[in-house]
């Protein structure tokens, strides 16, 4: 009897070895950084749509899907720390373009620990992988610069988005500006889509690529809108003293296309040139009540100085706008430039709002612009008083 209770004891063991076993091993493998990463990457590999969905895009029933946003994903790479680092750069051999990029980007963050993955796929044979691997490079920017011997090889690649990566990089990198070369190359070559990339990597780049000037302005009167647009902000940016002058007219129009992406980057492009985009206020400020880039205008006006400010505030003075523009307007003058008198007592209304989310956005602008003593308390208070419409 107790040999078979032994027995009994032993088997029920086994069983219980057996089924916990897969369960811990499996536990312990999915915890790991680099399954993670495995895992997040294929998050960003497309689904294709249903018969009936594609179906009815065929007909222009529906819209395509606009893209997936990957930042989130991007972030939660980097969050695994240094072990994620062999898989994203495994990764950059991929066959999807958008893990191979969503990788690079991720390993950019990494800084110096990566520098060697990223020199090593620099020797690639594809022509895809020395491109991306050099994009990484370009986004880390001084933590690049050990790269900058391989980067130099590369400008002369046979591949012009390999040449423009590499130059970008080098320039970013503070190794070197004379690849500016480069750019102003495929700026006046024949082909649009070197020539985008080329504006992108200038916008980018900044001061540092202004002799690329003259080509970009060039670009202004291009038949093809989306470059005329790349160019522009480019040139704002290689030039900040007489390039807006030129790129403004050159936006303003874009602020009422058709193409919703067009009209999103006119608004940040405009946005991002700032104080000396003043003149595109009053047309921008005809978009605060969109559904789709109201609340991208209302954060462009904010950083335009006085003429941008003066509409954001009006929002705020308007006793029947959503709760949701009082929100963004609080949230644009809290990163505006102007700190007059009108801006602090705008937000100290605002206190008072009968929306808790506009009242606490308020505080915290407060606090942050440093304009009103004790607004930390009038931040509780805003939060004690409840939610409102």
């Amino acid at each position: 009897m107790k040999l078979r209770r032994k027995w009994v004891v032993f088997a029920a063991l086994a069983v219980l070895l057996v089924v916990l076993v897969p369960v811990v091993a499996t536990s312990w493998y999915t915890s790991r950084p680099e399954y993670k990463a495995r895992s997040l990457l294929d998050e960003l590999r497309p689904e294709p749509p249903g018969w009936l969905r594609q179906w009815l895009i065929d007909l222009d029933l529906i819209e395509p899907s606009r893209g997936l946003d990957t930042r989130h994903i991007e972030e939660e790479l980097v969050q695994l720390g240094p072990r994620a680092i062999p898989v994203l750069a495994e990764s950059l051999r991929d066959d999807d373009p958008q893990v191979r990029y969503t990788a690079a980007m991720a390993l950019a963050e990494f800084g110096q620990p990566a520098v060697p993955w990223l020199v090593h796929a620099l020797s690639s044979d594809y022509p895809a992988v020395r491109t991306v691997a050099a994009q990484s490079l370009a986004k880390m920017g001084p933590a690049a610069q050990k790269a900058a011997p391989v980067l130099t090889e590369l400008l002369t690649d046979e591949y012009p988005l390999v040449r423009l990566a590499a130059a970008e990089a080098l320039m970013r990198s503070g190794a070197s500006n004379a690849p500016v070369r480069v750019f102003i190359d495929a700026l006046n070559g024949k082909s649009t889509w070197p020539k985008d990339w080329a504006a992108s990597a200038l916008g980018r780049i900044g001061p540092a690529g202004k002799e690329a000037a003259p080509s970009l302005v060039r670009l202004l009167s291009h038949e093809n809108k989306e470059l005329r647009l790349t160019a522009a902000v480019a040139l704002a940016k290689v030039d900040p003293e007489g390039g807006p002058q030129k790129a403004v007219p050159v936006l303003v129009p874009l602020l009422k296309d058709e193409d919703l992406d067009l009209q999103s980057l006119a608004i940040s492009g405009l946005g991002g040139i700032g104080k000396r985009a003043g003149t595109a206020a009053a047309p921008l400020g005809e978009l605060v009540h969109d559904e789709e880039v109201g609340s991208e205008a209302i954060y462009a006006l904010g950083k335009m100085g006085e003429p941008g400010v003066s509409i954001v505030l009006r929002i705020l003075e308007q006793d029947k706008a959503a709760w949701s523009l009082r929100y963004d307007a609080v949230g644009s003058l809290a990163d505006a430039e102007v700190r007059s008198e009108r801006v602090t007592q705008a937000l100290r209304k605002a206190l008072n709002d009968g929306n808790v989310n506009v009242r606490k956005a308020a505080a915290e602008a407060l606090n942050k612009i440093q304009a009103a003593p004790g607004t930390r308390k009038a931040a509780r208070h805003a939060e004690a008083k409840g939610e409102g419409g």
